[in-house]
């Protein structure tokens, strides 16, 4: 049987620990999503976040929107490995498509998380910033 070295040990143990720092429901978000989008009032703008409802976790606001500036019309989840008419094929990752409208001007953000909605007190696996700006 061979040897293992105490140092490769020891960094085999370290990326072990850093992996499982990156994996969703870690104490740290595993990505964080940030951009600024730019819209006329009454324009639909959608955010599209990858997703994979078979862990569980689904995308959900992480504050109530202005809806002064922007509604949400709808949320939809489409699975990557779905044959056209079929069923999603299990385990398949998908992306989960967040649609607004500008209805009026100003400047808000659109905060969403990454859950498991029965885990109420866990961290957000991870969480995506849209600012937005309706001219």
């Amino acid at each position: 049987m061979p040897r293992i070295r105490a140092g490769r040990l020891c960094a085999f143990v370290l990326l072990l620990a850093g992996l499982a720092a990156l994996t969703p429901g870690a104490a740290e978000p595993a990505s964080d999503v940030r951009e600024t989008r730019e819209v006329a009032v009454g324009e639909m703008f959608t955010i599209s976040l990858e997703s994979n409802r078979t862990t569980g976790y689904v995308w959900a606001l992480a504050a109530p929107l202005d809806e002064a500036i922007v509604r949400l019309v709808e949320s939809k989840y489409e699975s990557v490995a779905q044959p056209p008419g079929g069923t999603p094929r299990a385990g398949a990752p998908g992306t989960e498509a967040w649609t607004f409208r500008a209805t009026g001007p100003g400047g808000t953000t659109i905060a969403l998380q990454y859950v498991r909605p029965w885990e109420r007190n866990a961290p957000p696996g991870r969480t995506a910033t849209v600012a937005v700006l309706v001219k």
